[in-house]
């Protein structure tokens, strides 16, 4: 994340339009954030009903967002209530503040047959 610090990048703005996969090496790939909340994430999703976006074996490390208010390492933003958030063995080490910031404002409602958010075999220390 020092790259987002040296270009003083604070977010990643993706809108959502198809399912995504961010996967890491099997032993898990560092997001270290060094203290700091430079390179957080902005998740747009579409009004596409069921889009998803999927985090596995990723380590989040050393987040602190402490000078700002509602900034999580994923910030969700959706106009529709069927999305789909999952983090799958991922592991959050010295987290300060929220991992995750959801805002939903729904044009269409749709019946949920499966959890929005996820945290699948995932360690929190």
């Amino acid at each position: 994340m020092l790259i987002f610090k040296k270009y003083e990048i604070y977010n990643l703005y993706i809108r959502i339009k198809s399912p995504i996969i961010l996967r890491g090496k099997s032993t898990g790939s560092v997001f270290d954030y060094k203290n700091n909340f430079f390179g957080n994430t902005y998740l747009y999703f579409d009004l596409k009903k069921g889009t998803s976006v999927k985090y596995e074996n990723i380590i989040f490390k050393n987040y602190n967002p402490s000078s700002q208010q509602r900034v999580g390492i994923v910030t969700v933003i959706s106009h529709s209530d069927d999305f789909h958030l999952q983090f799958y063995n991922c592991t959050f080490i010295n987290v300060i503040d929220n991992n995750l910031v959801v805002n939903i404002n729904p044009s269409n409602i749709y019946p949920i047959e499966k959890p929005q958010i996820l945290y699948d075999k995932c360690n929190f220390l």
